[in-house]
């Protein structure tokens, strides 16, 4: 049975993930939302709603240009900004069939499993990542992994390496060096 965990947790958590903006609060029924701003540019931006290939708890439930307005209002109460031109939000919830609703008024969510905050950090940032994976560059050259840029060269760090050890094939061997004429046996 669910032992009220969550009267010792916070409602409101604002965190960065990578460059993106995350959120987890509590909605109406006092179960976890989480929320993960998808920037202008990045190639989630355009996608058609609700077509996104992440699994989380529930699936993707919040697909919009702003955040839901109890969020957004919480949010501007502690000094962030909501929303950024451009930007749109996608989210999930674990009020679902099974999951347990701490406040419920006992019409339906009183049995199930409760996500814990703890939880719900980790479907965060399960869905942060696939947004950060999503939204790197990918290698032209192999078109598969993403491009790491603390390389110096650009591609993936395999194509990298072999851009590296074909360029360093293709260049002449070194010549011996002479022998020095004072050192004959050298």
């Amino acid at each position: 049975m669910n032992e009220h965990t969550w009267l010792t947790e916070k409602n409101f958590e604002y965190s960065n993930f990578e460059q993106y903006r995350t959120i987890l609060c509590r909605g109406g029924w006092g179960a976890w939302c989480g929320y993960v701003e998808i920037p202008p540019g990045h190639p989630w931006a355009s996608r058609e709603q609700g077509d996104f290939p992440v699994d989380v708890h529930g699936g993707i439930t919040w697909d919009e240009k702003y955040l839901p307005e109890p969020v957004a209002y919480a949010c501007s109460i502690i000094g962030i900004s909501p929303s950024k031109p451009g930007s749109r939000w996608i989210g999930f919830d674990c009020s679902h069939p099974g999951d347990f609703l701490p406040f419920s008024d006992g019409t339906l969510g009183r049995t199930g499993k409760y996500m814990t905050l703890e939880q719900a950090r980790h479907s965060i940032k399960l869905l942060a990542n696939e947004v950060y994976k999503s939204g790197r560059a990918m290698c032209a050259r192999c078109r598969v992994k993403p491009v790491d840029e603390t390389l110096g060269v650009p591609g993936c760090r395999d194509c990298a390496n072999e851009v590296l050890r074909e360029e360093f094939e293709s260049q002449p061997a070194p010549r011996a060096k002479q022998e020095s004429a004072e050192n004959p046996e050298g």
